[in-house]
């Protein structure tokens, strides 16, 4: 599963009624375990879940899972962190919860979240190694940047998924560089270098309905951005509104993507 795919599937889960009891075979599934092996594992299968902990559920070194009592996601973390099965299989991630509150605990770094349940899904990057999939530490450190990265991870894949082109090692490039660039807009908007929500606005005025012109539109601002207003001549009247950005980010050819209506979304 992609991160994208981890995602909503710990949405789904943080939007339905919890079950202490099943919680653990949906973290299983929303991890990329097949259907079978979540079917062996709800079974009682012992090779599968290697804990003792009634309710608990311990997948070797993906994760350790245990259901806890309301107000009591810390202490049932800690008996999962002190269970000598934890130290025979070294789970990637540790995970409590009572439904209302959700802690994790990442086994190799030492890094401990927690969250409200309905926000499990803004986390999913804590929990990637639960899938096998590497984290990337800075982004978890604020709640806000959290929900951003995971949009720009939906984005990534969405934005391959629609562009496979993009994916080949000859452009690869291309599409970091577009990333990069969208970031730095996103980021100047934010901290006032652009005019509050100028970008922003002129994405949406100008990318047509669900931004099926959108790379169009992202292709004459980034054009744009790279002269000084008076040489814009030969682009839309609208990007003379977008601010000159000196330093060569702009400056190569400002090749974009095409976007879905997901993507958009």
């Amino acid at each position: 599963m992609n991160p994208t795919e981890i995602s909503d599937a710990l949405e789904s889960i943080s939007t339905a009624p919890f079950d202490p009891a099943e919680f653990g075979y949906a973290f299983a599934a929303a991890t990329g375990n097949a259907k079978a092996t979540v079917s062996k594992l709800r079974a009682g299968k012992r090779s599968l879940n290697k804990s003792k902990i009634p309710g608990a559920v311990l997948m070797n070194r993906r994760f350790y899972y245990i259901p806890a009592e309301v107000g009591g996601a810390d202490a049932a973390l800690k008996l999962i962190l002190s269970d000598k099965k934890t130290t025979q299989h070294k789970p990637e991630i540790l995970i409590s919860t009572d439904g209302e509150e959700v802690v994790g605990h990442h086994l190799s770094s030492g890094d401990t979240i927690r969250c409200a349940f309905q926000d499990l899904h803004h986390h999913f990057g804590f929990f990637l190694p639960a899938a096998g999939v590497s984290r990337y530490k800075a982004a978890e450190e604020n709640e806000i940047d959290v929900k951003v990265t995971g949009k720009l991870a939906k984005l990534y894949d969405a934005l391959l998924k629609k562009n496979p082109d993009w994916a080949t090692e000859e452009r690869q490039h291309d599409l970091n560089q577009f990333m990069t660039r969208l970031i730095f807009c996103l980021f100047a908007e934010d901290v006032g270098i652009f005019p509050k929500n100028q970008f922003i606005r002129l994405i949406v005025d100008h990318s047509g309905e669900k931004g099926i012109e959108a790379h169009l539109m992202l292709r004459d601002a980034f054009a744009a951005m790279n002269l000084p207003k008076g040489a814009r001549g030969h682009l839309p009247a609208w990007t003379q509104e977008l601010e000159y950005v000196n330093g060569g980010l702009f400056a190569d050819r400002p090749d974009c993507p095409t976007f879905t209506p997901i993507a958009w979304g």
